[in-house]
């Protein structure tokens, strides 16, 4: 910014101030903005829930899921053969000669 000289109004110089201490507020939050998100890039953000997860409960969570399910698919294939297996007709697809 250009100076002013000593002869100009006290306004001007005021507005002068002014401007320069709104640039210098400008900066620094600019400044702290930047802190900010590098920080939030490089350790994650610590507020969040599942996304604060490190990457080997991430994989944990996974292989619960994964057991989970096959010990689901287990119990209904079991749970579908002994209701075949109790029903009336265990083979409704096989026809019988008569």
């Amino acid at each position: 910014m250009a100076s002013i000289p000593q002869n100009a109004s006290s306004d001007a110089r005021k507005q002068e101030r002014t401007n320069k201490l709104k640039l210098a507020i400008y900066l620094i939050s600019g400044l702290a903005v930047a802190i900010g998100l590098a920080s939030l890039l490089f350790w994650g953000n610590p507020f969040g829930g599942d996304e604060a997860m490190t990457r080997a409960e991430r994989m944990r969570q996974r292989a619960i899921s994964r057991e989970q399910t096959k010990r689901h698919i287990a119990d209904s294939a079991q749970n579908n053969t002994q209701s075949r297996m109790e029903s009336h007709n265990p083979w409704p697809n096989v026809r019988t000669s008569q």
